[in-house]
């Protein structure tokens, strides 16, 4: 059995002798799976969803408070 290092060697001699459109492909490849990795990443740690839940609720509050003064000046202004 080859070690790690061997396969990845081997891996690697491979990919040089791909075409040039071909190296294109995988390269583009793994940039995308790359920036797939981080946004899961980001999208479902705890941190992320405790930050959007609170920005929701600091929305939902003003909300309510623009409402409120909006109907009081409404009625202030009759």
């Amino acid at each position: 059995m080859d070690t790690i290092a061997t396969v990845v060697r081997k891996d690697v001699k491979e990919f040089l002798t791909l075409s040039p459109q071909v190296k294109f492909l995988l390269t583009i490849q793994l940039i995308i799976l790359f920036i797939l990795s981080i946004l899961i990443g980001i999208i479902f740690s705890p941190k992320f969803k405790h930050n959007v839940m609170r920005q929701k609720r600091c929305e939902q509050r003003n909300h309510r408070h623009h409402k409120r003064k909006r109907e009081t000046f409404a009625f202030a202004t009759k």
